[in-house]
């Protein structure tokens, strides 16, 4: 299990970095994109308040949601209970978006602290109900990992495919 564990935490910690890099930086590869997020500063304190009808956007919201799912779930794994990993997406997911604000790094919106937070409570509940369906945590780790680790080389395939492109 101490292997299982360790390569949890190495997973974890390459999911932060990618999940700090589609937060602040929308996974812009060019400098000149990057460059481009610097000096926007916003801020909305309305949930799901948009200027138009038209410009509520599901598709935004749902990846809101799914970005911070695995979050919640490997903290689960790393021995986290239900509530302490939900506040710790809401937490990390308010430090986020006060850093946009702070930094002028973008929109500093309610919405996504709460999609956000609802992706957690969703990562958190999956790993619960996972559990629960399989009674064999040791095993359900390694393929938790396994997926993880196909969808980090997956990640890290597309991230060389854009900067090469670039």
């Amino acid at each position: 299990m101490p292997h299982t564990r360790r390569y949890t935490k190495i997973l974890f910690a390459l999911y932060c970095i990618v999940l700090f890099w589609t937060v602040f930086f929308k996974l812009s590869f060019s400098l000149h994109d990057i460059a481009a997020f610097f000096g926007n500063r916003s801020i909305n304190l309305i949930p799901f308040y948009y200027s138009s009808p038209s410009d509520f956007h599901l598709r935004e919201t749902v990846l809101n949601c799914l970005v911070f799912a695995p979050f919640s779930l490997l903290l689960c794994m790393l021995g986290a209970n239900f509530k302490k990993a939900v506040l710790t997406a809401l937490c990390v997911s308010a430090a986020f978006e006060l850093s946009q604000l702070i930094f002028a790094l973008g929109a500093c919106d309610l919405t996504d602290l709460i999609t956000n937070t609802l992706g957690g409570i969703l990562g958190a509940a999956a790993y619960i109900g996972l559990t629960k369906l399989c009674k064999n945590t040791q095993k359900l780790h390694k393929i938790l990992l396994i997926l993880g680790t196909v969808a980090a080389a997956a990640f890290a395939a597309l991230a060389i495919l854009l900067i090469m492109a670039n």
